[in-house]
């Protein structure tokens, strides 16, 4: 009998304990989203360059303090690995977070096309952002009359190079044929102008839109982003005959071709290099001041006696259109859009506001970027991010290839190849 009693015991604790284990299984996944999309806060991803948190952290604190939303940083990715990133968050739904750092231009309006962007025009109407912002950048994120963006820096590329060399041969040229005797003069002296890589080959490309820019000016360029001049054509050409003078002289090392620009960067700040051609914001990665003090930036040379336009590449936060915390991303988008905000955020990330009427910081790159802005007649966004997706990510690999080989007719046939591909039947209609 005391065996029966014992035994019933046993089964009424064990009973006991599956009851209240039920209780705390883990939730569903469908329970997880519904408890998730209640909590006061938001999941934004961020690129990683070393300014990156030490610019964001202190914002996102302050946007919870005043909103009591909190930003959790999901994650800081590079660049590089963004576009696949964003096919699995924004199209395939896998861990897609709410706010996304992103590119403007055609980067962003494709993914505003096929409607996984949610839409913010109702706010660029409330705050009436379309004057606070250039025309440029309201262009490239404007999809059929529609707005699914909000700017918050902006910065262009230039030149930049170390101080001692101009005490060897003097202040650097700002027009074409003396910058090339310049160039050759440091070729001379056993520095090589210019590295050339494959690693990040939008560096390539960028030496082509600037060649474009100074030679034949925006129009062409516009064009050329669009599909709509054959690589043939003749501009182009000339482009392409004047980019290989500079490969055909041995300007371009190619000791260098399998390094990104930040395992580079070594060598150009032991003059081993002449010149970089990079964005602003490459000073973030020089972290000694005495070192920063010696390195300077310039505009790319002049050319042909055209106007002056400059490449301006703008950085952007977007909302994924599946986000379950739309009102609260929002709000984080009016917060990042204000003066103040856009003003102590880009003095730490060394870049300029994007918004007009904030201040750009102290860095002295970010401040003569926004100089080069401010004084040119109009702005490109980047050919990497102004281009058709399917064109540009085997576009920028043929100029990366073009360096070391300088072979024009490759490159056409490449181009031209991709150009008939890809942009057949493919245009993004843009209703501004």
């Amino acid at each position: 009998m005391k065996v029966f009693v014992l035994i019933l015991k046993y089964l009424a604790v064990v009973t006991a304990f599956m009851a209240s284990a039920s209780l705390l299984k883990p939730l569903s996944a469908a329970e997880t989203t519904a408890e998730t999309a209640t909590e006061k806060s938001i999941n934004v991803v961020l690129n990683v360059l070393p300014s990156i948190k030490p610019a964001f952290l202190p914002i996102f604190k302050q946007f919870e303090l005043e909103s009591g939303i909190k930003v959790i940083p999901q994650k800081f990715i590079e660049d590089d690995d963004f576009d696949k990133k964003m096919h699995q968050w924004l199209v395939e739904g896998k861990n897609t977070p709410d706010v996304l750092y992103g590119h403007n231009n055609m980067r962003l309006l494709k993914m505003a096309q096929i409607g996984v962007v949610h839409p913010v025009s109702h706010l660029w109407q409330k705050y009436d952002w379309f004057s606070k912002f250039r025309q440029e950048q309201i262009n490239g994120l404007t999809f059929e009359n529609e707005q699914y963006a909000l700017p918050y820096s902006l910065y262009t590329w230039g030149l930049f190079y170390n101080k001692s060399i101009t005490k060897k041969l003097g202040a650097v040229p700002q027009t074409w044929q003396a910058f090339k005797a310049y160039c050759q003069q440091l070729k001379n002296l056993g520095i090589s102008p210019f590295p050339a890589s494959k690693k990040q080959p939008y560096i390539a490309a960028a030496w082509f839109e600037y060649l474009v820019l100074r030679i034949h000016g925006l129009a062409l360029f516009n064009q050329i982003m669009l599909g709509e001049i054959a690589f043939t054509d003749q501009r182009i050409q000339q482009v392409f005959i004047e980019w290989q003078d500079l490969i055909n002289r041995g300007f371009y090392d190619t000791s260098y071709y399998k390094m990104r620009w930040e395992q580079y960067l070594p060598y150009f700040l032991r003059n081993k290099i002449g010149f970089v051609l990079m964005g602003s914001p490459l000073g973030s990665r020089i972290f000694n001041e005495d070192l920063k003090q010696k390195v300077e930036f310039m505009p790319f040379p002049k050319i042909s006696d055209i106007p002056k336009y400059e490449t301006a590449p703008s950085n952007i936060f977007f909302i994924a259109a599946n986000s379950k915390k739309i009102n609260y991303s929002e709000q984080f988008l009016e917060f990042i859009s204000q003066v103040e905000i856009q003003s102590q955020l880009n003095s730490v990330l060394q870049t300029s506001p994007a918004r007009i009427g904030a201040l750009t910081g102290n860095d002295k790159y970010a401040q003569q970027g926004i100089a080069s802005i401010d004084g040119a007649q109009g702005l490109s966004p980047f050919f990497d991010r102004g281009a058709e997706p399917e064109f540009e990510r085997k576009a920028v690999i043929a100029f990366a290839k073009f360096l070391k080989t300088g072979d024009i007719k490759q490159l056409t046939n490449e181009l031209e190849t991709l150009r008939l591909i890809v942009y057949t039947d493919k245009h993004l209609t843009l209703n501004h």
